[in-house]
């Protein structure tokens, strides 16, 4: 039953996605935040200590979802944490380093010879202030790619005796 929900998890992104590549920014709802602790960012991103986090909502008819992605900065492995939920289910949890990232990709559960999703960190740079990047999900079927949505670009500064804040670029 397990691969079953994460067959249609993923199945469901991929049909939401190709959606949304033909829907308005006005059919995205934003998410309400409750019991939040880190801070709330003018394009509802939550960032809490080395933790920057993105969801949207999506509703079309009586179909609803709802994608997040986030990225923790390991200071120590000089690397990060992605994850990526649909719904509040995990469909990606991985640790990678932050020197030239590969894409870090799941097969879609019955059709892993032609279906995949993949989140991209690309574009990371990094100095002793800073760790800057964008992140992009992208669905590929093996004759074509399906979508490519970016989520955004982040700049999060490193300084220890500093709020630590995220600017989602546009």
């Amino acid at each position: 039953s397990i691969m079953f929900v994460k067959l249609f998890t993923v199945i469901v992104l991929l049909i939401a996605a190709v959606i949304l590549n033909s829907v308005s920014a006005s059919a995205r709802k934003p998410l309400t935040h409750q019991n939040v602790t880190g801070i709330v960012t003018a394009d509802d991103c939550v960032v809490e200590h080395y933790t920057w986090s993105c969801c949207s909502n999506f509703s079309i008819e009586e179909y609803h979802l709802s994608v997040c992605i986030s990225f923790k900065y390991l200071e120590k492995e000089y690397g990060g944490e992605i994850k990526l939920t649909i719904n509040d289910y995990t469909v990606i949890d991985e640790k990678l380093s932050l020197t030239n990232p590969p894409p870090i990709c799941v097969d879609v559960p019955y059709l892993e010879k032609i279906a995949k999703v993949c989140i991209y960190l690309y574009d990371i740079s990094y100095n002793k202030k800073h760790l800057d990047g964008c992140v992009k999900i992208t669905g590929k079927l093996t004759i074509a790619r399906v979508f490519e949505f970016r989520i955004g670009c982040f700049d999060i500064p490193l300084l220890a005796d500093q709020d630590v804040r995220v600017i989602l670029v546009q």
